[in-house]
């Protein structure tokens, strides 16, 4: 470097050389003294792996350096996209027999960064409204706003099943079924009823209307009935009877009713009189006798009011029964306490 280290020292003694559109040249290609300059790649299609690119190069500068370690000739490309500012570098073999380049080499910029400690895939969470797409530019992130926390996979599997690597479940509330609860009783506690003081009133009458008709006496076989006591009186008045006019009663003489006379007379009268009678009837063989009795109406009782009841009472004590069901099946909030974060996940 005789005119020293100047840029323009540099080009005129061409240490550094400005070159063209690298168009469809392979950079594999680019290699010698006389390669040495920058070059300009215009557009992503020709900057492929197949054409020497590193993976991932689009549309930039590639800038070739000689190194000359063991041979004269040697460089070194270094290849920068002009979009993402994503860097790579290369060397020659320093070896006499081997010209070929090493594998590209990426710099460590902040995209490499970024990819190296926020994978695609990486959820980040804050306790501010930190916004990683503009703290992380290049870079693309969702917020996840579904308000569930967050639980370990039980696999390696991505899916929608339970427990698979992005999949959601459960709820922050519950209904309690009846068999979720322990087997139990309700037991009844000790209690009285009270009964007030109180009365009935009652007022009541009862009719009867009742006809026995006609009954007939029990037959008690051949039987007489003995007669005594008096007539009643008649006034003034006579007797008619038989007179004895043959063999079997004299003349003169009262006959029986069944001697066969034929005469009669009437007896005096002796004023208003009645007679004594007494003796014993006849038989009349085995016979009842026939009794009418009288149809019966009329009211018993009367209308009555009184009262019944007396003073308060008290009933009730221990009681082992059980009670009926309770309960309206409201749900049962499950969530345990909790601090909100903001949860970022990167997409791209």
């Amino acid at each position: 470097m005789a005119k020293g280290y100047s840029l323009d020292a540099l080009v005129n003694e061409h240490y550094m050389k400005s070159r063209v559109d690298l168009g469809n040249t392979n950079l594999n290609t680019i290699t010698g003294m006389d390669s040495i300059g920058v070059y300009y790649q215009a557009n992503n299609i020709p900057a492929t792996t197949a054409n020497g690119y590193p993976a991932g190069a689009q549309a930039g500068t590639l800038e070739v350096l000689p190194h000359n370690a063991n041979a004269v000739g040697r460089v070194t490309q270094r290849y920068t996209n002009f979009n993402n500012k994503r860097m790579w570098v290369r060397s020659q073999s320093g070896g006499a027999a081997d010209a070929n380049f090493y594998d590209w080499t990426e710099f460590v910029n902040m995209n490499n960064i970024y990819n190296a400690i926020y994978p695609i895939g990486i959820v980040l969470k804050f306790d501010n409204a930190t916004n990683p797409n503009n703290a992380f530019t290049g870079t693309v992130w969702e917020q996840i706003t579904d308000g569930r926390a967050a639980r370990a996979a039980t696999g390696p599997e991505a899916g929608t099943a339970d427990g698979q690597i992005g999949s959601v479940a459960g709820s922050d509330t519950a209904n309690i079924a009846v068999s979720n609860l322990p087997g139990h009783t309700h037991g009844m506690q000790n209690h009285t009823h009270g009964i007030a003081a109180h009365s009935h009133t009652m007022a009541h009458t009862h009719t009867i209307n009742h006809d026995h008709g006609g009954v007939s006496t029990n037959s008690t076989g051949n039987h007489t009935h003995s007669l005594s006591g008096n007539t009643s009186t008649n006034g003034d008045h006579s007797h008619s009877a038989s007179l004895g006019n043959n063999a079997n009663v004299q003349s003169g003489r009262f006959a029986a009713s069944n001697s066969g006379q034929s005469a009669t007379t009437n007896t005096n009268g002796a004023g208003n009189h009645s007679h004594t009678i007494g003796g014993t009837a006849n038989t009349a063989g085995d016979h009842s006798h026939w009794v009418d009795l009288p149809n019966f109406t009329g009211t018993s009782g009367g209308s009555s009011a009184g009262s019944t009841g007396g003073t308060a009472l008290t009933t009730g004590g221990p009681s082992n029964n059980t009670t009926t069901s309770t309960g309206d099946g409201t749900a049962l909030l499950v969530r345990n306490s909790s601090h909100y974060y903001a949860f970022w996940k990167r997409v791209a």
